[in-house]
């Protein structure tokens, strides 16, 4: 097929993945990476979690992880200790203050994909994911696992309590129960 290289096109979207993604977070005070390091937090509260666990996470230099974990804990954010366990480890935690950001950071993420997967059916959708994790398993990439349940497959949570955060996905049902 002509046209663009293929590596090109993937680059190209995802520079306007970013770009749309950092202008609507540039509200929140918060960068499109910021918001993936905020998500996984979210998504593991209660649980252990180090720098190490980001920097794979994002596939990250520590350098690089070091200084947007700075950004986000100057920004109240994230909390950084030291493991009492082993105090050659921080731990990190997202902030109550990133818990009240939670639901808009879901919208902006939910919208970028919808919008990449707008004109497209459900079984072209399904398709071209597919077809994109085959590629990336094709280079290498190591993606942390697909969430353990089917969004379909949700409960509905009640109106008038705060929705609950899916601990395995960082997804957080609407009233259908469907993720948002």
């Amino acid at each position: 097929m002509p046209g663009y290289p293929l590596g090109m096109l993937v680059k190209h979207i995802n520079i306007q993945i970013e770009k749309s993604l950092n202008q609507n977070l540039r509200d929140m005070n918060l960068t499109s990476s910021q918001m993936h390091v905020l998500m996984y937090l979210l998504a593991r509260q209660g649980r252990r979690v180090t720098m190490r666990d980001v920097e794979e996470f994002l596939h990250q230099s520590h350098v690089t992880v070091t200084g947007l974990i700075q950004r986000l804990e100057q920004k109240g954010f994230v909390t950084v200790t030291v493991d009492p366990d082993d105090r050659r480890y921080r731990l990190l935690a997202a902030t109550p203050a990133a818990a009240q950001v939670r639901e808009a950071l879901h919208r902006h993420r939910s919208g970028i994909e919808q919008q990449l997967l707008d004109g497209l059916t459900g079984e072209e959708a399904d398709t071209l994911k597919a077809l994109l994790l085959q590629v990336a398993g094709n280079m290498g990439s190591t993606l942390p696992p697909p969430p353990p349940h089917d969004p379909d497959q949700l409960p509905p949570h009640d109106p008038d309590q705060p929705p609950a955060l899916c601990v395995d996905c960082g997804c957080i049902p609407n009233k259908g129960g469907n993720p948002i």
